[in-house]
């Protein structure tokens, strides 16, 4: 049969027409089999949210009832708005029972899928929830850090209820820090929005914030007004959390004015209410008063037997904790690298998936080509540009797929060094402790040796911290948890907290610790990691200057610029060692002159930080001599 010449063009087109339907039959399966997923109505993840907020503050076993409610509907939807919900409760939840290290570690969770969808309330609320479980395993910086990430964001959404707790928030951790004048301007910022929305839920901790600072500042009258108004607000929202607190906070006035008798009521009530909420720091809380009521009363055995109590419990919470975190940084490297294998794993799929349908679309191609002679010389054209399209995407995903290798050994690698650091560097001081609770439970040492005992157990268990506080700020510079905020700071805060941080340490050592630096002098940078770059360097410096050493701590004033050094007149650094400092691989550590041990981690920290604020940390040193860490800031 020939074809006319008006009837060529027809022939083409039902070509083309065929290769496209039978193209079109091929692919749709696959279309059809990812589609089709049931959404939950969000009103119920609300719901279930609004239920949990509610049942937490009075009782913490149906708080987290309501969280994994919502972290069984988020799985059985496969809804990321009820996971992510549900982790956010579980953080909270764990934070008013006092699991602060699961708290932590379900908050981060939260945020993880609440960044995906950008931001939100949800992401907001996690964000504090982050904070809050930092504060209270005494990582104040972090915990400014995401506070104030809250702010910002709630700023930025307009929403008036989460930005009512961030000032909460960085209310109560500036009266931790000492800023008594910024946590009281938070506080009365807070209140009048609490008060003019009539957010009530949040009224009681604004009063309980406010008695705290006037009990700080030696106002025991306003204290007392103010905490029985933290207790009546906190009894009409149902908070009795903040009820407790506040006959706790009573209990001690009533010691410091040596009414025993009523502080020891307050102390049961107390601990009472702790017990009802299954809350073990306001339980241990409660025994103190206790132990120091009974002691003002003359009734030392009942005294140790409260004090007895409360060192259980904060020996127990402080070892779960401790044990709690380093199981987050371990599962948190775990994910990465099943993550790196999942990705792995879907890159070849897809490359089958690819080669699968390459082979089909030849099969029809030539099925149809067959009868088509032109319809074949144009597949045949076709077909050669898409091999060459999957031969370069081919080689592309293999190039992908040898830097995710590496970067998962790389990873590995690193999580292997820093559990080696955990297991050799706490377990001394860990030890010691416990050698030391182990003596007081035996009664082999009294009371007044313990107390004598006290300062060394205390600098032992303080540089326990810093060392988890550097591992835990190391490890979220490395899942890009850092966030820098570049801001007007003052210096004499910082470097006051410097000083009594380090006290002990330097009398230990009869070195001379001194500051200068203009008064008023503000820097344009990041308040919290310049905290941590500071206390880091000063901290190394003591480690490596001898007894009747001097360390020197120098901002100076360049104009537009201030120059902020870190000297001693230690042992020096030699040459090659100076090599190793800033390298991530190496991890350098070495030990001090008294035998102090280090992880590495600090001055790898100090170097990131300063670069986030925008210089450049260097050094200057010779043996015998002393060093010097300085680095340039722009001046506010």
């Amino acid at each position: 049969m020939f074809f006319k010449r008006d009837n060529f063009g027809q022939f083409i087109f039902l070509s083309k027409s065929t290769v496209c339907l039978l193209l079109l039959a091929l692919f749709l399966p696959e279309r059809g089999a990812g589609q089709g997923t049931d959404k939950t109505d969000s009103s119920i993840v609300d719901e279930l949210s609004s239920k949990a907020d509610v049942a937490m503050l009075s009782n913490v076993d149906s708080g987290f009832f309501y969280a994994k409610k919502l972290l069984e509907l988020g799985e059985q939807q496969e809804f990321d708005y009820a996971r992510a919900r549900g982790y956010e409760k579980l953080g909270w939840t764990h934070w008013v029972e006092g699991n602060y290290a699961d708290g932590l570690k379900n908050a981060l969770d939260a945020i993880r899928i609440f960044e995906q969808y950008g931001p939100s309330e949800g992401l907001v609320s996690a964000v504090l929830s982050a904070g809050r479980n930092l504060f209270e395993q005494r990582s104040y910086t972090m915990a400014l850090t995401y506070y104030q990430r809250s702010e910002a964001l709630a700023q930025e959404l307009g929403l008036e209820k989460p930005l009512i707790e961030a000032y909460r928030d960085i209310g109560g951790i500036s009266i931790t820090l000492g800023d008594y004048e910024k946590g009281l301007d938070y506080c009365t910022r807070g209140l009048a929005i609490a008060n003019r929305l009539g957010f009530r839920s949040s009224i009681p901790i604004f009063y309980s914030h406010i008695a705290l600072i006037h009990f700080n500042q030696g106002d025991v009258e306003q204290s007392v007004d103010y905490n029985w108004r933290a207790i009546l607000e906190g009894r009409l929202t149902g908070n009795r959390r903040i009820v407790a607190l506040g006959f706790e906070r009573l209990a001690n006035i009533d010691l410091q004015q040596g009414l025993y008798d009523e502080a020891i009521r307050k102390g049961k009530e107390t601990l009472e209410m702790g017990q009802e909420l299954g809350s073990s720091l306001i339980a241990m809380r409660a025994y103190m008063v206790l132990s120091r009521g009974y002691e003002g009363k003359r009734d030392y055995e009942k005294s140790l037997t409260n004090y007895k109590l409360y060192i259980e419990i904060s020996d127990s919470t402080y070892n779960a904790d401790k044990e709690s975190i380093i199981a987050s940084i371990e599962a948190v490297y775990d994910l990465e690298s099943k993550q790196g294998e999942i990705e792995l794993l879907e890159t070849e799929k897809a490359l089958n998936e690819q080669e699968s349908r390459a082979k089909n679309y030849y099969i029809i191609l030539s099925l149809v080509a067959i009868g088509l002679l032109i319809a074949l010389t144009f597949a045949l054209f076709r077909a050669s540009k898409f091999q060459n399209q999957h031969n370069s995407e081919l080689q592309a995903k293999n190039g992908e797929i040898a830097a995710q290798a590496k970067k998962l050994e790389e990873m590995n690698a690193t999580k292997s060094k820093i559990f080696s650091i955990i297991g050799h560097d706490l377990r001394n001081s860990v030890a010691n402790l416990k050698q030391l609770l182990d003596l007081l439970n035996s009664k082999k040492i009294t009371l007044k040796e313990l107390r004598e005992v006290a300062p060394e157990a205390k600098q032992s268990v303080d540089a326990s911290f810093d060392v988890l506080d550097n591992l835990l700020h190391w490890g979220l510079t490395q899942m890009n948890g850092i966030r820098t905020n570049i801001e007007p700071v003052l210096l004499q805060p910082i470097l006051a907290e410097i000083t009594s941080h380090f006290k002990l340490f330097v009398e230990r050592k009869n070195i001379s610790l001194t500051f200068q630096s203009a008064a008023n002098l503000m820097v344009l940078g990041d308040a919290p990691q310049l905290t941590v770059v500071l206390r880091n360097l000063v901290g190394n410096a003591i480690k490596f200057t001898k007894a009747n050493g001097a360390i020197a701590v120098e901002a100076e004033d360049m104009g537009d610029l201030v120059r902020i050094r870190v000297k001693d007149n230690g042992v020096g650094i030699s040459e090659d060692k100076l090599k190793l400092l800033f390298k991530h691989e190496t991890h350098y550590s070495e030990s001090g002159t008294n035998d102090e041990k280090g992880t590495g981690l600090g001055l790898l920290l100090c170097y990131e930080f300063v670069e986030n604020m925008g210089s450049r940390l260097e050094v200057e040193t010779a043996l015998g001599e002393g060093t010097t860490f300085f680095f340039d800031m722009k001046k506010a």
